[in-house]
């Protein structure tokens, strides 16, 4: 299977598209967002809820502080990206590179193969590894939701 293949209809352009117009608008919130200094909680200044694993667990759940992460990243304050969640910038990162490949794409006259076997697996690698790390810091982390520092990285 190939990483390109042309364009076979308009819903194929639209939906190339519409992939750039959402990494464009994740990336401008993340970019005006000023992510918190305690590693989580920055979703909140859109209006959002606190977590509510946090509130009712007192625990973390698996995305909890990847809002934080990728406005860090987009900030350009990796360390403070991998403290926040040390999958974000990773993931941000795979998300940025999907978009690139669909602006080649696009340029080329051409769709990029979400469906290529090589993303796929990656794809699906990163989701498991974010289920796993979250599981994992949810059965060992109790957030007291000190604002000095990352819910999972206080005793």
């Amino acid at each position: 299977m190939e990483w390109f293949r042309p364009i076979r209809s308009r819903w194929d352009a639209a939906t190339s598209w519409i992939w750039l117009g959402v990494f464009a608008t994740v990336t401008s919130v993340a970019a005006l967002l000023k992510p918190s200094l305690n590693g989580h909680g920055t979703h909140q200044e859109l209006g959002l809820p606190p977590c509510w694993s946090v509130l009712f667990f007192h625990r973390p759940c698996p995305g909890c502080g990847l809002t934080t992460s990728w406005s860090s990243t987009v900030h350009g304050n990796l360390a403070d990206a991998f403290r926040a969640h040390p999958l974000g910038p990773l993931l941000y990162l795979a998300f940025a590179l999907s978009a690139l490949l669909t602006l080649v794409a696009l340029f080329r006259k051409q769709k990029f193969e979400f469906g290529h076997p090589w993303v796929v697996r990656s794809t699906t690698a990163l989701v498991i590894a974010l289920f796993v790390f979250g599981a994992i810091r949810f059965a060992t982390t109790t957030a007291t939701l000190n604002a000095e520092m990352p819910i999972w990285a206080q005793k």
